[in-house]
């Protein structure tokens, strides 16, 4: 009798270091691979003769391999104002080693009614890609690549391949 009681104190205390610690994996695992973030914008450019000044708000949640995006807000390209108001779901993986250059995959775009911003014009704000002309409405075909940078887990930059052109504080 005294053995079984003992063989079922051991087994008991298995059960609890076994799910004391799967909860603290799970909490760990949770933590660290989720941010979430939203944070009011201003960009101001003026790089050959191009001129862009952007107000709005940014937004974003991201998971260990999927980030989504929303930006809204207003934007002068030239002295034409334009509404932008899209979404963007993606996978994302590191582009090069110890970098801070992500590549996007398995990119969705979902555009609201009131966005009227050309395409080129919105991918070259936050993808920084390059085409003769971002008047048309020609769609870049490229490899997406955005700047991810989060200090001290509480901060995200977020950005082109030039610069990072966005701060999001985590909620």
């Amino acid at each position: 009798m005294l053995e079984k009681r003992k063989m079922l104190n051991k087994i008991a205390l298995l059960i609890l270091v076994i799910s004391i610690i799967s909860v603290c994996l799970l909490i760990s695992y949770d933590s660290s691979t989720s941010f979430s973030c939203e944070s009011d914008f201003s960009i101001v450019q003026n790089i050959n003769n191009e001129n862009v000044h952007s107000e709005g708000i940014i937004s974003l949640e991201m998971t260990k391999n999927n980030i989504f995006i929303s930006i809204d807000g207003l934007l002068t390209y030239n002295d034409n104002k334009y509404i932008i108001s899209r979404k963007l779901k993606a996978d994302y993986k590191r582009a090069s080693t110890g970098l801070h250059w992500y590549k996007l995959s398995k990119i969705k775009q979902f555009k609201d009614e009131s966005d009227n911003l050309n395409e080129n014009i919105a991918n070259d704000l936050l993808f920084g890609t390059r085409s003769e002309d971002k008047i048309t409405t020609d769609k870049i075909v490229e490899d997406k690549i955005i700047y991810l940078n989060k200090l001290n887990n509480n901060l995200l930059l977020i950005g082109n391949h030039t610069f990072p052109q966005y701060g999001c504080r985590r909620q």
